[in-house]
């Protein structure tokens, strides 16, 4: 059998922090246009809870990163992706 990788809290939580610090900055520098989340309103770059176009992409791609990182790591078992992940 063999040895069996376990993630501490920190290490589940980095991923999410990472992805969140990737969306906040580059939303802030290159975001052209900012909405208010909760109410869809333009509102200045930088502004509390605002999100862009620019951010929420630059989100996603840092969250296929770190999925496809913890892949390839041997952090996500078999069968939870079907074949793809390790034995």
């Amino acid at each position: 059998m063999g040895r069996r990788h376990q993630l501490n809290p920190q290490g589940k939580a980095a991923p999410l922090t990472y992805t969140d610090c990737c969306q906040r900055q580059v939303g802030k520098a290159y975001g052209r246009t900012t909405y208010l989340s909760t109410t869809f309103q333009r509102v200045p770059r930088g502004t509390e809870g605002a999100v862009s176009v620019e951010g929420t992409l630059a989100g996603a791609a840092a969250s296929l990163l770190m999925a496809a990182l913890a892949l390839l790591g041997g952090q996500v078992r078999s069968g939870v992706l079907g074949d793809l992940g390790p034995p």
